[in-house]
């Protein structure tokens, strides 16, 4: 497996893993085409795994005020999941932003048994329950 940083021509293959049950809206639809694109034209944290030259993950992540990190998004193709994938997506984005020189890592996740214990696992702490509020100003 190799990660790397996401590309232009990525984007089809990653908007395609985007249709997963866990990471559409409440309408059941997934995330926007332009917000995923925005992250590579924004040079934002957008990393894809790759086996046998097909994406079988990514995560990406965006840095904000205050030299904090927001990792929105990490999903890995369903035969992959359970296989160290994620985790390396994690350690990798780690990387990124220690590489740019960010202060924390934000995750903001559904209440899920495996995802809490991958992110105790790897250090994380975890923080409050909360609720997300969100209004799209442009479709």
């Amino acid at each position: 497996m190799i990660i790397r940083k996401a590309e232009l021509r990525d984007l089809p293959e990653c908007y395609k893993l985007c249709k997963i049950r866990e990471i559409l809206d409440l309408g059941g639809k997934p995330p926007k085409k332009w917000w995923i694109k925005s992250f590579i034209k924004e040079k934002q944290i957008f990393l894809v795994a790759k086996k046998d030259d097909k994406i079988i993950g990514f995560i990406l992540g965006e840095r904000t005020t205050g030299n904090i990190a927001i990792l929105h998004l990490c999903v890995v193709k369903k035969e992959y999941r359970n296989k160290g994938v994620g985790q390396e997506l994690l350690r990798k984005a780690e990387k990124e932003c220690k590489k740019r020189k960010l202060k924390v890592i934000m995750i903001y996740g559904y209440k899920n048994k495996k995802i809490k214990h991958i992110l105790k696992k790897l250090k994380y702490d975890i923080g409050n329950i909360y609720y997300e509020f969100q209004k799209w100003l442009y479709v």
